[in-house]
């Protein structure tokens, strides 16, 4: 592996000086990409990694649609996938949810039927931290759960684009007690 020099040359040139409210922000967010390329180097230095596939894309058919992403990583692993997702998250879950599956299931859906490999291990991996936290591997039951999930969400989409309907379900949401947070 190359030494930290030369990445910390291509964070400088790949920067984007654009989209933080103030200066303060892009600085601090500057230092923390920093900080975390930092981390992410030294894990990889004492554990290089098996990749086979970075920032894959696929395209699976979901009922009338086309549901296409990106898989961060997936290493080779016994002749099988470990499927790892980045966070950059300062935030690390106590205890994941089943929402917070829905992402990897995801990718394990599209490692299976896309690419056509085993998934052994779906990891999520938490820079700031360094902390890698292995989830469990979806059954036949939870893909197929997950897929009419997201069928239904993608209706509800469209049929709220086609008819207007952005206020009502708005008003839904705000009846339900729910509040959002802004991403950072």
């Amino acid at each position: 592996m190359g030494n930290f020099d030369f990445l910390e040359k291509l964070y400088a040139t790949n920067w984007v000086d654009e989209w933080y409210k103030d200066k303060k922000q892009k600085e601090d967010y500057r230092k923390r990409g920093k900080d975390l390329l930092k981390v992410f180097y030294e894990a990889l230095k004492k554990n290089p990694p098996n990749p086979k596939y970075l920032e894959k894309s696929f395209y699976l058919p979901l009922g009338n649609y086309k549901f296409t992403g990106k898989i961060d990583r997936a290493d080779q692993i016994d002749g099988s996938l470990e499927i790892i997702d980045y966070k950059t998250s300062e935030k690390i879950p106590k205890k994941n949810t089943k929402d917070g599956l829905d992402q990897l299931y995801v990718y394990q859906w599209a490692a299976q039927d896309y690419l056509k490999e085993k998934v052994a291990k779906l990891t999520y991996w938490y820079l700031q931290d360094n902390v890698l936290l292995e989830e469990p591997i979806a059954t036949g039951e939870q893909i197929e759960a997950l897929k009419s999930k997201l069928l239904e969400l993608i209706e509800k989409i469209i049929h709220t684009t086609r008819f207007d309907l952005f206020l009502e379900e708005h008003k839904k949401v705000k009846d339900h007690d729910c509040s959002f947070e802004a991403l950072e």
